[in-house]
């Protein structure tokens, strides 16, 4: 290739870049994801769009979820203390 072609090249990708950086910019390409980092709205978008057909958002399902498996948690234990009585019993009678 001779010199004046690369130079050719260089120059059009040099001024292609400005063009569209240009455009880019006038029409807030660069500007249009800052927007989304304020906190403030992306918890009001959080909290329109994750809410459940029920009405309820999910951060208070996962709370009643959290409650009811420590429910379910405490009569698991209860009922295996209920097993392990049972067992106890029936090697008791099983011994007489």
């Amino acid at each position: 290739m001779d010199q004046k072609a690369i130079t050719t090249n260089v120059v059009t990708a040099v001024v292609t870049a400005i063009v569209m950086g240009g455009l880019a910019w006038a029409t807030g390409v660069f500007n249009a994801g800052s927007d989304a980092l304020d906190e403030a709205q992306i918890k009001a978008v959080v909290e329109q769009v994750l809410i459940r057909d029920t009405g309820a958002t999910y951060a208070a399902s996962l709370a009643s979820i959290d409650v009811s498996i420590g429910s379910i948690n405490t009569s698991i234990i209860a009922i295996k203390d209920d097993i392990d009585d049972l067992e106890d019993s029936v090697g008791l009678l099983a011994g007489e």
